[in-house]
């Protein structure tokens, strides 16, 4: 018997390469419309972008945030619509990080 509910697919996913052991590179996939693949990291990436005139960096506290190397798979949207998603796009990030934030470590005396 299959189950009647519906898969419901999240609208942000985060990833890594798992072929490179030391890629600080991070993937982001926004599974709404419009979808797209883009990476992001902390400070200046490295390699640095291929299109560096389309690269958004979240200036907030700590190491900025940099989202860049875009694939869009739907229409890019509008530099306010644009804006706004990359506002929500840091946001998923942070949620991201403090749901995957290794132990503290344990300290015995």
């Amino acid at each position: 018997m299959s189950n009647s509910n519906s898969l419901e697919i999240p609208r942000w996913l985060m990833g890594q390469n798992p072929y490179v052991a030391d890629d600080n590179i991070q993937y982001l996939i926004h599974q709404e419309t419009p979808r797209f693949i883009a990476r992001w990291c902390f400070g200046a990436p490295t390699p640095p972008p291929r299109d560096p005139a389309h690269l958004y960096v979240e200036d907030g506290e700590g190491d900025a945030v940099h989202v860049y190397d875009f694939q869009w798979i739907d229409t890019a949207p509008d530099a306010t619509g644009f804006e706004e998603m990359m506002s929500d796009a840091v946001e998923a990030i942070d949620q991201w990080l403090e749901n995957n934030m290794a132990p503290p470590a344990r300290y015995f005396d």
